[in-house]
């Protein structure tokens, strides 16, 4: 195996947004899918493809306080630095931090983007809605994600919910605003009214749909930011 070392002229630049692979977390099952196209070989011809379906479960870390935020390093330290642009470059792009009323704009665009998210893989015949239909958001004062490995096959484990915020309180910077859709939640233990009632002693929690949390969401993040 070959190693390619960076030449001193790659960028390095560090991802704001960073996403984990999604991870079935319900019984698997098997959707046959009839095609009429052999995407292959683009010939014609009745055939079936099996596609594993199930409910998925990821994660994803948004660095706020570095949206809209670039480094600039000189020349000779940019080597083996994260970086968005080299002193020269940056002046003659013109490059600035952008200000709050921009940053807002591209996280609000960000936010959206997963609020509507599309994956572009095989879908059953039902055309299989790729949209979050359980989320929670909240803002943290260190990197690694407070809820990792709450939602399984039983659907969300509350208590462990419940360790994760009193053990990471003294870094919690907002309220925790968790959606649920109704029409998902019956069949899949995450019924909202249960949610509402197992978390209603603790003030800083808001329970809505999903589409109401990306909402309140970003409100509370627009006076904070």
């Amino acid at each position: 195996r070959g190693y390619m070392q960076p030449s001193e002229n790659t960028i390095r630049r560090k991802a704001r947004l960073q996403m984990s692979s999604l991870v079935n977390v319900s019984n698997r099952k098997v959707e046959d899918n009839w095609h009429t196209c052999d995407e292959m070989t683009d010939t014609n011809g009745v055939h079936i493809i099996e596609t594993y379906s199930g409910i998925m479960s990821g994660i994803a870390n948004l660095n706020i306080s570095k949206v809209g935020e670039f480094e600039i390093l000189d020349e000779k330290s940019k080597v083996n630095e994260f970086f968005d642009y080299t002193e020269k470059e940056a002046l003659a792009l013109g490059v600035r931090n952008l200000t709050k009323e921009e940053k807002f704009e591209r996280i609000e665009k960000t936010l959206k983007a997963l609020e509507y998210m599309s994956i572009k893989g095989n879908q059953t015949n039902h055309l299989t809605d790729t949209k979050p239909k359980f989320i929670i958001m909240a803002d943290y004062g260190w990197g690694n994600n407070v809820f990792q490995g709450i939602i399984n096959k039983n659907g969300l484990d509350i208590e462990m919910l419940k360790e994760a915020i009193t053990q990471n309180e003294e870094y919690r910077l907002s309220n925790i605003y968790i959606g649920v859709n109704k029409f998902f939640d019956k069949n899949n233990n995450l019924d909202i009214e249960v949610i509402k009632q197992e978390l209603e002693d603790y003030d800083f929690i808001k329970v809505d749909n999903v589409h109401n949390t990306f909402k309140n969401y970003l409100e509370e993040l627009k006076v904070n930011i």
